[in-house]
């Protein structure tokens, strides 16, 4: 399975995924853990990407999540 790290510089989420190449990866966003919703997909070429959330750091609860595409 993927390997998903998280930071927080200047009041940014940057997740950095690693995984395998030549996969097809999607990040997922929830705000409740229950409801998931597709942020980013990618078929990654390298072993893992980065994506910078557009949505401020500060929110109340945001949590993400990587999976292995379809």
């Amino acid at each position: 399975p993927p390997l998903l790290s998280l930071r927080d510089p200047a009041g940014q989420a940057v997740v950095q995924v690693t995984g395998e190449p030549n996969r097809l990866y999607q990040l997922l966003v929830s705000s409740n853990l229950l409801n998931w919703n597709l942020l980013f997909a990618t078929d990654c070429f390298s072993a893992g990407f980065i994506y910078t959330d557009p949505q401020p750091a500060t929110n109340a609860a945001r949590f993400y999540r990587a999976r292995v595409g379809q």
